[in-house]
């Protein structure tokens, strides 16, 4: 699976259910994967999203004993990937807990054939629970990456998630989902409004945050242009760096990117 110092493990949280955490972990892989060699875990065991969401089938084939993940490509990089939804129907539900659970994370991790890697990004389910318990157990993350939107309710369910995860795991980024817009078609940008960017900025307190537009017409943002590229390719740099990232003397608004305003945008 790794290399003889073993992959950057990095987890993606949030306290609710639909801002979008899977689509902030696929896309923060593909980031990393520009310059790394990068797997991505789909850890929401009864409500897995990864496969549908970079269009991989299963069940992944075995060989010598090791399952040998599907590969997602975009823009010519390749992120191998491995989910319950791989296996089974596309109506199938895992209702796992206890033990199951934590076989379920072991193969996964060692009975996966993922081939030398930099980074692994894992996508866990919303809230806190045994199965983040577990994960944190088996992969030694080296730091969290929590996903809200501005709604007052994803605020209250992510301030909840912080509040456990900062006392068992640093968290690198808060990801300030959906802050503004961007056409897929075009590249024009809106900037979110103040109120918004000042609701997730105090939920985060001291860390940083990263503000990703949704993109209109395309599943995958990550693959909207220049402006919404940057904002990829900060969190991307901030999740690596980490955590060399902290403790640089700037401000915490220093490390605050938000979408451009509008008129600035590019071409996908």
């Amino acid at each position: 699976m790794t290399t003889s110092a073993g992959p950057r493990v990095v987890v993606v949280i949030g306290g609710k259910g639909g801002v979008g955490k899977t689509t902030v972990a696929a896309g923060l892989a593909f980031a990393l994967g520009r310059r790394f060699r990068v797997g991505l875990v789909d850890m929401d065991l009864s409500g897995p999203s990864v496969p549908v969401l970079l269009g991989v089938e299963g069940p992944p084939p075995v060989r010598d004993g090791r399952m040998v993940p599907p590969r997602a490509t975009a823009d010519g990089i390749e992120v191998p990937v491995m989910s319950t939804g791989l296996f089974g129907t596309p109506d199938s539900a895992f209702g796992w807990q206890g033990p199951v659970v934590r076989g379920v994370l072991r193969q996964f991790v060692r009975d996966v054939d993922w081939g030398p890697l930099d980074h692994l990004v894992v996508d866990t389910p919303p809230g806190v629970g045994e199965l983040h318990a577990a994960v944190l157990d088996a992969l030694s993350p080296v730091a969290a990456v929590a996903v809200t939107t501005a709604d007052a309710a994803a605020l209250a369910d992510t301030r909840r998630s912080l509040r456990w995860f900062r006392d068992v795991l640093p968290v690198a980024a808060v990801v300030h989902n959906r802050a503004g817009t961007v056409c897929g078609a075009c590249g024009t940008s809106d900037r979110a409004g103040g109120e918004d960017a000042a609701a997730v900025a105090a939920l985060a307190g001291d860390v940083p945050v990263i503000g990703l537009p949704a993109v209109v017409g395309s599943r995958h943002p990550w693959r909207a242009g220049p402006e919404a590229g940057a904002a990829w390719e900060e969190l991307a740099s901030l999740v690596h760096t980490w955590p060399d990232a902290r403790g640089t003397g700037d401000s915490p608004a220093a490390h605050r990117h938000e979408p451009a305003p509008a008129g600035r945008g590019g071409r996908s």
